[in-house]
């Protein structure tokens, strides 16, 4: 199956709240879904130049493989080249992402198996993936309490991408492997303590991290990484070629 050059418009809207420091959606009449695959059977699916905007639910959602082992079953589906943007929930799911971009996303932006060449600015988790590689995750809920935040929340590696987190608890990456990435833990205030970390990793290569209010970096083995801002409070267990 491939769609490609297709527009959806809907009538909900996603903006952030600066008060409750959230995305709040505000459903109009129209769609649930942008593109939908409802049965797990349905695979080889092939999306491009897609955009979809102002649905309640999730922009694009299509079935994807294991997270974990990132073998998805049978053929990946493949989304490139789409955006979406004020979508009350998810932005865009999948096996295979490439070259996409979303925005004002309620809780997560992307979710996939491989996520490449990407930008998310989401509310909750700017991209949750097994790989991922010259990519950008942003993730702006100022969430209080037992919430958390992530920019890249990624199960076996990041390369060359960022991850950017604002909240007490919020973390810019958390990863197994991570090599050439930034790591951002920001909060609005300086007098916030919380227990933000920048990167958190078993192996960082070439990274930097920082937080304004808690761990910059929070990894076993690190090599050739810095440190903005250090004060003396991040946890690395192997530190090789670092100030």
């Amino acid at each position: 199956i491939t769609i490609t050059n297709g527009h959806v418009r809907s009538g909900t809207s996603v903006a952030y709240n600066s008060t409750a420091q959230v995305f709040v959606a505000t459903p109009g009449n129209g769609f649930i879904y942008g593109v939908y695959s409802p049965v797990p059977s349905f695979r080889n699916i092939f999306l491009s130049k897609i955009s979809v905007s102002g649905v309640t639910n999730a922009g694009i959602s299509l079935e994807r493989g294991d997270i974990t082992t990132l073998l998805p079953t049978g053929q990946p589906t493949s989304i490139t080249d789409c955006t979406v943007s004020d979508c009350g929930t998810i932005g865009i799911i999948g096996d295979v992402i490439d070259k996409c971009a979303v925005s004002g996303i309620g809780h997560t932006g992307i979710n996939g198996s491989r996520v490449l060449n990407c930008s998310s600015f989401a509310g909750f988790i700017g991209i949750k993936a097994g790989v991922v590689d010259n990519s950008h995750g942003t993730a702006v809920t100022n969430a209080a309490g037992s919430f958390q935040t992530y920019g890249l929340d990624v199960t076996a590696s990041v390369t060359n991408s960022s991850g950017t987190a604002k909240g007490v608890n919020s973390t810019g990456i958390r990863t197994t492997t991570a090599t050439n990435c930034n790591g951002s833990s920001i909060s609005d205030s300086p007098t916030d303590i919380g227990t933000g970390v920048g990167l958190t990793a078993i192996i960082a290569n070439t990274c930097t991290a920082q937080s304004d209010h808690g761990q910059p970096m929070s990894v076993n083995t690190a090599v050739g990484c810095y440190i903005w801002n250090d004060v003396g409070n991040s946890f690395i267990s192997h530190r090789y070629n670092m100030p």
